[in-house]
């Protein structure tokens, strides 16, 4: 489902059932019960990563692993201290 409405001619893509919503919500930030600051910062977080994506600021070049992304991509038998990646982000 999609919907358009802030004058930006900008389409947004919306889940339209709630239960998708809720396993992406607790995919990404654990429960959805829990509204801690800690919370709302990592969905602040996570909003400005996908606004990088979505804006190109990674196109062409590598990103810098997080610290959990860096211990489960090291591969130091094929990629021995590797610690960035081109995620394959297109330009926008």
């Amino acid at each position: 489902l999609s919907r358009r409405g802030d004058g930006s001619r900008a389409e947004l893509v919306v889940w339209y059932h709630r239960q998708f919503w809720e396993a992406a919500e607790s995919y990404l930030f654990g429960s959805p019960d829990t509204e801690s600051c800690l919370l709302r910062e990592q969905r602040h977080k996570v909003h400005l990563e996908l606004a990088d994506y979505f804006r190109g600021v990674w196109a062409g070049k590598p990103k810098k692993y997080t610290e959990k992304l860096l211990v489960c991509v090291q591969r130091d038998k094929f990629f021995p201290g590797e610690s960035e990646g081109d995620r394959m982000v297109t330009a926008q």
